[in-house]
């Protein structure tokens, strides 16, 4: 599940500054805090496995349930970044998608 987590911020990661470099707004500054925002997510994963294991009793629930959800964000918002680019996006995919991302 962590390998698949890396795998998705990465992909997350590389359309974001892909869907900024086509609209010519990508900055040093912006790539920066995105890539600390990676480092966030995977201290959080880290912080979730110990948790699991000195204060869950070694159970993996509370560190599969961060992955989860961060899988689920950084899905979300390599949609977003496809439909901003001009993929066709489904319309019921597009109008939960804007709903989500208020």
């Amino acid at each position: 599940m962590i390998i698949t987590l890396l795998i998705i911020t990465f992909l997350e990661l590389l359309t974001s500054i892909i869907n900024l470099a086509i609209k010519k707004k990508l900055t040093a500054l912006y790539c920066l805090k995105r890539l600390i925002k990676c480092l966030y997510i995977l201290i959080f994963v880290l912080l979730s496995g110990l948790l699991d294991k000195y204060l869950l009793s070694g159970t993996n629930d509370l560190c599969l349930s961060v992955v989860m959800f961060y899988i689920c964000i950084e899905l979300l918002i390599i949609i977003n970044n496809a439909s901003n680019m001009g993929v066709p996006i489904p319309k019921k995919l597009r109008d939960a998608l804007n709903l989500l991302m208020k």
